[in-house]
């Protein structure tokens, strides 16, 4: 009478598929280790993550400088009528969305 069951692992078999997901889990680690190294510089260079997109149209622009010349109106006031920021009209009025 044993005292032991025998062992039928098949280590082989066990070491195999373990070594198949730690390559795989280290190509992702690599792959993510890149996306974070681009995340990280762009946000050196930018402050965001994403690059902002324009979000003001150029119709907009015109309005905003229409008011400007024609009604002379101060960057505070074409902020009040358009609803945009006094930021966003004081650079449109500069050229920074030309």
């Amino acid at each position: 009478m044993a005292l032991f069951k025998k062992d039928t692992t098949n280590w082989k078999e066990k070491y195999r598929i373990l070594q198949e997901q730690y390559d795989k889990l280290y190509e992702e680690k690599r792959e993510l280790k890149k996306k974070v190294q681009i995340l990280e510089d762009r946000f050196k260079k930018t402050g965001y993550l994403e690059p902002k997109q324009r979000q003001i149209k150029t119709e907009q622009i015109l309005q905003i400088k229409a008011l400007k010349k024609n009604e002379g109106l101060s960057c505070e006031s074409i902020a009040k009528e358009t609803g945009w920021s006094k930021a966003t009209v004081w650079r449109v009025l500069n050229g920074k969305y030309d």
